[in-house]
C-alpha cells in the first residue's frame, strides 16, 4: 500500500493502474481469474489439515512431510511426489483451496498447460519491475522468465544481501539472469543511503 501511495503521489492517478504486490498476490489474482472461489491454506491451516489427514504422525514425521511438500512446490522433490503429498494435494483440491507455498508453482503449471491463458497473462504486462531479485526461488525465477518473454524486465538486487535461503531463495539465480544474452547489468557501487561525513 505504501509503494502504491508513493507511486500515485509521483505519477498521479495512472499509478493506480499499476499492479504493486508480491509474487504470491500476483499469482493468486491470476489463479482466481480461473477459479474465483479459491481459498488459501496458510501455515496454521496446513498444520490442522495435516493433523486431520494423518492423525497418527509424530511431530517429526509431520516435519518430514512439510519438507516433502516444500520440495514438491520448489520443484526439487521426488517425481512423482510421495503418496502422503499427493493425498494432501488432492484434499486441498477437494476443498477448492491452494497451499500458500504452492501458489507460484500452480500458476506456472497452468501457464505451461494453457497456451491461451499464458498469452493473456503475458499480454497484460508490458513492464515487470522486481526488487530484491537475489531472494527469488526457482519457481519465481521461472515465472519471471515466462513473463519476460513478452514484457521488459527491470530487476534490482544485491547477491551479498540474500537472506531467504531458509525459504528456498537461491542467489545463483541472480547471476544466471545477469548472464542472459539480452540482459544489461548496471553496477551501483556508490551508496546514497549513508549521510555525508
Amino acid at each position: 500500500d505504501e509503494v502504491r501511495e508513493r507511486l500515485v503521489r509521483t505519477v498521479g492517478e495512472a499509478g493506480r493502474r499499476v499492479f504493486v504486490g508480491t509474487f504470491h498476490r500476483f499469482c493468486l489474482d491470476r489463479l482466481r481469474e480461473v477459479n474465483p472461489g479459491l481459498a488459501v491454506i496458510g501455515p496454521e491451516s496446513r498444520e490442522r489439515l495435516l493433523k486431520r489427514l494423518y492423525p497418527g504422525l509424530s511431530k517429526s514425521d509431520r516435519d518430514s512431510l512439510r519438507d516433502a511438500l516444500s520440495a514438491c512446490f520448489a520443484g526439487s522433490g521426488q517425481s512423482p511426489p510421495p503418496s502422503t503429498v499427493r493425498r494432501y494435494l488432492e484434499e486441498t483440491d477437494r476443498l477448492c483451496a491452494i497451499d500458500l507455498d504452492g501458489i507460484v508453482p500452480f500458476l506456472l503449471s497452468l501457464l505451461e498447460r494453457d497456451a491461451s491463458f499464458c498469452r493473456k497473462v503475458q499480454e497484460s504486462i508490458d513492464h515487470l519491475l522486481l526488487d530484491e531479485f537475489q531472494d527469488l526461488n526457482v519457481p519465481q525465477y521461472h515465472l519471471v522468465r515466462t513473463l519476460g518473454n513478452h514484457a521488459s524486465v527491470f530487476a534490482i538486487g544485491d547477491p551479498d544481501q540474500s537472506i531467504y535461503g531458509f525459504r528456498g531463495s537461491d542467489p545463483s539465480l541472480f547471476f544466471r539472469f545477469a548472464e542472459e544474452p539480452s540482459t544489461r547489468s548496471i553496477r551501483l557501487v556508490r551508496t546514497y543511503r549513508s549521510a555525508p561525513i
